[in-house]
């Protein structure tokens, strides 16, 4: 239907460039949309209790599509089991910490190509009346400008290189 003049121009070789790299990201930005969408929420932007066990199964799911296609194998380990307890925490927040991570995660094992399994390890348990999540990969490790480790978790922090293994320390209310 293009007049074969017109699929010589530049922009016409634009706008197919940009339809390939459309197609390419498709998973990508359906990926960013369905998060965007659900994050946004109104009942994920108050503090409210937060049960880590649903949590971390809808993250999971989120993200299940990104795993598969990268190869990626996401091990949750709970620890808490079925105790009853009471974490109130900002769902928003939370979500955009472990998909902050797991990108990260994703941007390591794709600057490592030698890596054989791709592992991301949630690991959560209650010790002493506080949550305690420890996340981990297995993947280029934290880059040396972060002498200390924790460093990575204040505001504006951007490198895209996560460490092995990090503890995150949440400050949660806690009701036992």
């Amino acid at each position: 239907m293009i007049p074969k003049e017109k699929n010589l121009t530049t922009q016409y070789k634009d706008v197919v460039d940009i339809f390939e790299l459309l197609k390419e990201d498709k998973d990508k930005i359906k990926h960013w949309v369905d998060y965007t969408l659900t994050a946004i929420r109104k009942d994920k932007r108050t503090r409210t209790k937060l049960d880590f066990n649903s949590f971390f199964s809808q993250l999971e799911d989120v993200w299940k599509r990104i795993f598969i296609r990268k190869d990626v194998n996401l091990i949750i380990i709970n620890r808490v089991g079925e105790s009853q307890y009471d974490f109130r925490a900002f769902e928003m927040d939370m979500t955009t910490i472990f998909s902050n991570l797991i990108n990260n995660s994703i941007d390591s094992f794709e600057q490592r190509k030698s890596i054989e399994e791709r592992n991301i390890t949630i690991e959560y348990k209650i010790i002493e009346k506080e949550i305690v999540i420890i996340y981990s990969d297995n993947g280029k490790g934290l880059d040396k400008a972060f002498e200390n480790k924790e460093d990575i978790m204040l505001a504006l922090q951007r490198l895209k290189k996560i460490e092995r293994e990090m503890k995150l320390e949440l400050d949660l209310e806690c009701i036992l």
